[in-house]
């Protein structure tokens, strides 16, 4: 009789054991993503004079680099599917144009809110590779700096310069990545690409055209990296 109790307990114990580790095996179905890392971003149509060759002003739409910030909060009530909200923040900083002492800065906050898609790879304790993608939408501000009016953005109803303006529009972002857990509440972020596109009109630039209807298609590449929670 005792032989029969040992032996249905240690079959009892492997089966526990046996639960428990194919437990630890699924990946996790946490519900929340907190990110926060650096960013790079690749300007394209936005106006500047950056690349402005002696006193021809031909390619004040040539692209620039600019350097930030981003934050995103991600919920996912269903395991593959969930809602991200980001928040980004990138500069140029003070650039010189030309030989001069003369600068412009611009700088840009973005506030998106999208569907996002993730999946997990099985493999290891935590599932620890898994990919997502997002698709944004939502506005951005831009703001425009320069240190004279011989480089100043924007005009005024009178057609004079204005050194500092800004203008807030509705952006669109697609991008993904990838995330490497490597803990049960911590992931790192290597790599997210992201294209965004933006429509700036003429008048916020120049606000005696306020009857016309031009646009600036301005567009980038941004890249990320840094720091998940996940819980």
């Amino acid at each position: 009789m005792r032989k029969f109790v040992t032996l249905a307990l240690l079959f009892c114990f492997g089966i526990m054991l046996s639960q428990a580790q194919d437990q630890k095996q699924k990946s996790p179905s946490d519900k929340w993503e907190i990110f926060g890392g650096y960013t790079f971003q690749r300007d394209y149509g936005m106006y500047n004079a950056f690349s402005f060759k002696g006193s021809s002003s031909s390619d004040a739409f040539a692209p620039f680099n600019a350097n930030g910030g981003q934050a995103a909060a991600s919920y996912f009530p269903l395991r593959h599917f969930g809602l991200t909200y980001q928040m980004t923040f990138a500069g140029s900083g003070d650039r010189k144009i030309n030989s001069t002492s003369d600068t412009q800065r611009i700088g840009t906050q973005s506030y998106l809110v999208g569907p996002a898609f993730r999946y997990a790879f099985k493999g290891g304790r935590l599932g620890k590779t898994s990919l997502f993608a997002h698709e944004l939408f939502g506005v951005t501000h831009n703001a425009f700096n320069a240190s004279s009016d011989n480089y100043a953005f924007c005009d005024d109803a009178n057609g004079d310069p204005v050194l500092s303006c800004s203008t807030n529009n509705f952006t669109l972002a697609t991008g993904g990545g990838i995330d490497y857990r490597i803990s049960r509440h911590v992931s790192i972020r290597p790599a997210q690409v992201e294209y965004w596109t933006e429509q700036i009109p003429e008048k916020d630039f120049n606000s005696y055209y306020s009857a016309e209807s031009v646009k600036f298609g301005v567009n980038g590449l941004r890249y990320s990296a840094g720091a998940v929670v996940n819980f």
